[in-house]
């Protein structure tokens, strides 16, 4: 999909995000002109994950009001220290998605998702009923998942041989895998889940992949061997990534959601 100019002209997060995940700067630049593109400028945002990736300082410098969670007060810490020059309304609470029950009903015209946080819950459920809660009308879910099926990642364990790794987004078990410096459990929720649990509150607005055709993070080694092929699958993706199928043959997918009034 491509977006118009404006959006896809937005300011890339800052060099804290590629200190963090050097292989995702242009994934992460995707993934904020597609929040641009569909938030209602100057409303009130959730961050999700605000510790951990920059969309906090990202979102405050566009404009709009953000209260950003993590469950880990060191990042909480440094999050605050990167955004005490934006000149926004930003804050930050250390707090886990069990606990959004502390929030007040409609208080927020958007909830953004960062790269996989849903994929660390095992049951949605009770997850998209506080959603539901804490959005105002027409307000947007923004969720970029890990997918289950990853064309790129599955040839590249085939061709190295490891069969098992191949099919390891297929378990239905929590796949334990690295996350920052520890490992973490990860469940990679389909599709068809998020429309199941979005049933009666939520529309679809928008699917997209990502990865289609590029590396995902765990083969990062291939974006410095050879860079000019991967730039070229970037443009490539960048025209198929909302069609119908292809759209989630990617490690990631969005999807954005809004809310029934």
């Amino acid at each position: 999909m491509n977006f118009p100019r404006s959006h896809s002209e937005a300011p890339s997060a800052g060099e804290s995000t590629r200190r963090l995940d050097p292989a995702l700067p242009g994934v992460r630049k995707r993934l904020h002109a597609l929040l641009l593109y569909h938030l209602r400028m100057g409303g009130r945002v959730l961050d999700l994950q605000g510790g951990y990736r920059a969309t906090d300082e990202f979102l405050a410098k566009s404009g709009f009001s953000v209260l950003s969670m993590d469950t880990n007060r060191k990042r909480i810490a440094q999050a605050r220290e990167r955004t005490r020059s934006v000149q926004a309304p930003v804050g930050h609470v250390c707090m886990s998605m069990r606990e959004l029950n502390a929030f007040r009903d409609n208080s927020f015209n958007a909830i953004v998702a960062d790269l996989g946080t849903l994929n660390h819950v095992q049951n949605l459920r009770p997850v998209f009923k506080q959603f539901s809660r804490l959005l105002r009308d027409n307000g947007t879910l923004f969720l970029p998942m890990m997918n289950r099926f990853s064309v790129a990642e599955t040839l590249a364990y085939i061709r190295r041989g490891r069969l098992k790794d191949a099919w390891r987004r297929w378990v239905t078990a929590g796949e334990g895998v690295p996350f920052v410096s520890q490992e973490a459990l990860v469940w990679f929720h389909p599709l068809r889940e998020l429309k199941r649990l979005a049933k009666g509150r939520f529309t679809i607005q928008h699917v997209m992949g990502i990865n289609i055709l590029t590396p995902t993070p765990s083969f990062r080694e291939q974006y410095d061997k050879h860079p000019h092929i991967i730039s070229f699958a970037h443009g490539i993706e960048r025209a198929i990534d909302s069609y119908p199928f292809i759209s989630l043959l990617g490690g990631y997918f969005v999807v954005v959601l809004e809310k029934f009034e």
